[in-house]
């Protein structure tokens, strides 16, 4: 019988299963906290978002001036629209980020019947 097959150098294919299965057992969890801090970053830009369109709308009621304006507010772009008919007030506001401004974020639509105008 020839004894050279027997006594040549590599990998089993035990080895291989055993290195391939560590690598998978480290690769799986670390690609699922990667996966869960790019939602979070997500989900933290959206409610500062809304908490800007929020902000917005709150001072154009208090304010009960007509207007269509356009302004940066950290790394936003915030539109708002007042409209104003007999003692209705009709406030749109849309935030977008400034790199992705035809994206919209958050938009918020809000109408208010005032009792008396400024």
């Amino acid at each position: 019988m020839n004894t050279s097959f027997l006594k040549e150098d590599g990998y089993t294919l035990i080895e291989s299963l055993v290195a391939m299965s560590i690598f998978v057992s480290v690769l799986i969890p670390l690609g699922s906290v990667v996966g869960n801090i790019l939602i979070m970053s997500d989900n933290s830009m959206q409610r500062q978002a809304l908490q800007i369109a929020q902000n917005e709308i709150r001072s154009v009621l208090e304010s009960s001036h007509v207007f269509n304006a356009e302004k940066k507010v950290e790394i936003f772009i915030v539109k708002t629209e007042s409209v104003q008919s007999a003692r209705l007030q009709s406030v749109t506001v849309r935030v977008s980020r400034e790199s992705r401004r035809t994206k919209v974020i958050v938009v918020l639509h809000k109408k208010a019947l005032k009792e008396r105008w400024n």
